[in-house]
Order: structure tokens, then C-alpha cells, then sequence
């Protein structure tokens, strides 16, 4: 089951993403240390403004009442993240992660499913995200789904050798 995170699941929110950047810390554009330093007050503070703001849509994968991983979907400009694909209308993917526990059940392409539905109802025409060039399994598994490379490379993070690959969907 894919909803959307309740306020009072900050904790669950904070368990699945610091277990995120722990088993998969070349995947994400932050880093467990960065992250474990937040205060709890913070991390409620954070899920807060993802759950009340329009734009964004923090997203929880249950399986069999069990957390099983998250996706955060978010629609704005892009500034950070500049690329002719990329505009006002995208809803960008961020934070996708499946415990392995539960891999190979259908909860990553729910997530996918659920951020597009989402993404569709506020008007988004493009869905874009960037993918770990060494992450073959998300790689093929976005492929599958309909997204398409866009662009060059890019360092994961400041001053990282690692690189991303910026992804796109076309809606319309």
C-alpha cells in the first residue's frame, strides 16, 4: 500500500531515510552523517512542511502494515537542477528507496505509480529524476517504467567523483 506520510510518522520517516542513506549511501544526494545530526524536532519539522505544501508529496510504502520504503515527489522550478527538459511543469522524484527486505515486489514501481498519479493532478507534463550511474537495478527499473536518459552526467554531490544520471518521463 502507497499513501502519503501522516505527521505523527516523523519517526517512521526518519528510520526508513537514515536506513536509506546507510544501505545505499551512494544513491542519494545527502549523506547519513549529514542527516543523523538532525534534531527529532527537525525531522518533524521537515515531514510538516512536505505533507502541508502543495507542491511535494512525501510518500509511504506499507507492506503488510510494515514500513517498506518511501519516495518524495516534488514539483517546482529546478533551479538546482538546470536542463532544457527540465521546467515548471516537472515533478521531480527525490529520495526513492525500497528496503531490501522488500525488493522484488512491486513496492518500487507503486511508488513510481503513485508520484505520476500525483504528479498528473497537479498538472505536471514531464517527471524527472536523477539515478546513481552505478545503480544498474534503478537504472533499468526507471527505464522500464518509461523514463528516458536526459542529458549528461552529473556529480552526485558537491565535490563527488560519483555521477548521476538526469532521467525524464514525457506526460504529454
Amino acid at each position: 500500500m502507497i499513501r502519503q506520510f501522516y505527521p505523527e510518522e516523523w519517526s517512521v520517516y526518519k528510520g526508513l531515510r537514515l536506513a536509506a542513506l546507510t544501505e545505499a549511501p551512494d544513491a542519494f544526494g545527502s549523506t547519513v552523517a549529514a542527516e543523523s545530526g538532525r534534531s527529532d524536532a527537525d525531522w518533524q519539522d521537515f515531514l510538516n512542511q512536505g505533507i502541508n505544501c502543495s507542491n511535494s508529496m512525501p510518500l509511504l510504502a506499507l507492506h503488510n502494515g510494515k514500513a517498506a520504503g518511501l519516495a518524495w515527489g516534488k514539483m517546482d522550478s529546478l533551479s538546482s537542477n538546470p536542463s532544457p527538459s527540465i521546467s515548471q511543469d516537472t515533478a521531480y522524484l527525490y529520495r526513492m528507496w525500497v528496503h531490501p527486505d522488500y525488493r522484488g515486489l512491486g513496492i518500487a514501481r507503486q511508488l513510481m505509480a503513485a508520484f505520476k498519479t500525483w504528479a498528473i493532478s497537479g498538472g505536471a507534463t514531464v517527471l524527472a529524476l536523477d539515478v546513481a550511474i552505478d545503480n544498474s537495478g534503478a537504472y533499468h527499473l526507471y527505464r522500464a517504467f518509461g523514463f528516458n536518459d536526459a542529458g549528461q552526467p552529473t556529480p552526485l554531490r558537491q565535490g563527488s567523483q560519483l555521477q548521476v544520471q538526469p532521467m525524464v518521463y514525457q506526460l504529454a
